[in-house]
């Protein structure tokens, strides 16, 4: 599950996180991706993406983040920013898009190159013609 919160403090071990204004959230460091470092600039601790440097967590920060456990007694959650998917809300919604959009691409040349790799068997009639070129009408029309 998937829960979204904001950043109240940041410390080298821990994320702290308040959720729908109320319950708290911590996400320790073995929680955290790898990609991500403690720093801290002018005096402000944050975490940055190694791999993307506008990917920063700091204090304010709405994160999005998954849910490793939960105590109902106390309303208190265990975080964790394992997953891919899971960071600073506003580089998210804008990156994401992007990726997705780049690994759609890539799945699509994939499969086009696996349907050219696949040998018709002698006898069968292939269900799509990869060879035939289809010309335009202009060119149908010159030429006939």
């Amino acid at each position: 599950m998937l829960l979204e919160g904001k950043v109240v403090k940041l410390s080298q071990e821990s994320i702290h996180v308040i959720v729908l204004g109320f319950s708290s959230a911590i996400i320790a460091t073995e929680n955290i991706r790898g990609e991500f470092k403690y720093k801290t600039k002018d005096e402000e601790e944050l975490f940055a993406s190694r791999s993307h440097k506008r990917h920063v967590i700091k204090i304010g920060t709405m994160i999005r983040f998954s849910v490793k456990s939960f105590d109902e007694e106390i309303l208190h959650i265990i975080g964790s920013l394992m997953p891919a998917h899971t960071g600073s809300i506003r580089w998210l919604d804008r990156n994401l898009e992007e990726i997705s959009e780049f690994e759609r691409s890539a799945t699509k040349s994939r499969d086009r190159e696996c349907q050219e790799d696949k040998t018709v068997d002698e006898g069968a009639t292939p269900l799509s013609y990869n060879n035939h070129i289809k010309k335009s009408k202009k060119r149908r029309n010159k030429e006939g």
